[in-house]
């Protein structure tokens, strides 16, 4: 399993990415006001946090019986379990020089920069004037340098897009990037741990430790920038059997693409659940492919159940806003409606000329 933490990163690079990517498309072509933007984006994130946040303890209470052995240091002390559930619910858990894990979950980190991303995005994409600036001022003044650090990379996906919207490559020069890029990330690769020490002599040991994930941030822009490449380079390339494989898997790719976020949040629970469970052998080939087929079968399995009914999520949530609104007008009513009521009664108390 120590494989999947030096790369896991990339992952979580390659995530950021895509998502700004995504997300630039979605406000371009589909969304067109802040409430369907929050709205989309709160039904995705609940449908899989919710079931994530009630499915991953029980998880790890039956593996770490089974054989605690093997969760080892994945699995972090869970004190006040209802605490840390309602922080990772409200995306608190990395705000400032916060790193709260909820149990096995270590992916859950990044959600905890996802949200606020999306937020700031959102406030720049569809508010105006001294508010927008005010709101962003002030999100970002509560989140920290800790997640704004690692916008930079979300924000690359953002430009991926706009450039594919604006910008045309000619092919020769798109499959020289496509097959580029990758071979730049090896070689900026031997060059990770030096960086990562000339960042921590210039800003300190102790802001370095604080700043957890976001710590090797120079390294991360490097490796973001080659992911972006890629990315954008993958549009223009004329190589025969990607397209045809692209073409003629497009109906398997868009089932895969409504499980990723379930994949991402659930897969490394479930890699611990069954490798305590199936006593796991990291030497056997033949157990490696079953842990991770297994592992990824049961992730397919959950998405049906989590984010492909994001859709219910979506009308509880348009439910909720629209009662508030109900409430709001009420209130706003009262209030203009009761002082004039007030005065109205008033008159009516005080003596008239017969009465004088």
């Amino acid at each position: 399993m120590d494989f999947m933490g030096r790369f896991g990163q990339v992952g979580v690079l390659f995530f950021f990415v895509l998502s700004g990517y995504v997300i630039a498309f979605v406000t371009d072509t589909r969304q067109n006001g802040f409430r369907s933007y929050m709205t989309a984006r709160f039904a995705r994130l609940y449908s899989v946090i919710v079931p994530a946040l009630l499915i991953v303890p029980i998880l790890d209470f039956i593996g770490g019986h089974v054989d605690m052995t093997f969760y080892g240091e994945y699995l972090k002390p869970s004190t006040y379990p209802a605490i840390r559930a309602f922080i990772h619910f409200v995306f608190s858990q990395q705000l400032w020089f916060l790193n709260i894990q909820y149990f096995s979950d270590g992916p859950f980190w990044s959600l905890g920069h996802e949200f606020w991303y999306y937020l700031l995005f959102g406030f720049a994409m569809f508010l105006e004037g001294k508010r927008k600036y005010l709101l962003i001022i002030l999100i970002s003044v509560l989140i920290g340098p800790k997640i704004l650090l690692l916008m930079v990379p979300w924000l690359f996906g953002v430009w991926g897009y706009r450039f594919h919207r604006n910008k045309v490559l000619s092919r020769k020069i798109a499959n020289l990037i496509f097959w580029g890029s990758p071979i730049l990330f090896l070689i900026f690769l031997p060059f990770e741990d030096p960086i990562d020490a000339i960042t921590r002599n210039l800003i300190g040991d102790d802001l370095h430790k604080k700043l957890m994930f976001s710590r090797n941030f120079v390294f991360s822009y490097m490796t973001a920038f080659c992911i972006l490449l890629n990315i954008i380079s993958i549009k223009y390339i004329e190589i025969n059997f990607v397209k045809s494989g692209l073409f003629k898997g497009e109906n398997f790719i868009r089932y895969l693409a409504n499980c990723t976020f379930t994949i991402y949040l659930f897969h490394f629970p479930l890699l611990l659940f069954y490798g305590a469970l199936l006593r796991h052998s990291a030497g056997s080939l033949l157990d490696v492919v079953l842990l991770f087929g297994i592992t990824f079968i049961s992730c397919l399995f959950l998405a049906s159940f989590t984010e492909k009914k994001k859709h219910v999520f979506k009308r509880c949530i348009n439910a909720i806003l629209n009662r508030g609104r109900v409430v709001y007008q009420g209130v706003s009513l009262w209030k203009h409606r009761v002082p004039g009521l007030m005065r109205r009664a008033v008159g009516m108390g005080r003596p008239g000329a017969e009465d004088r």
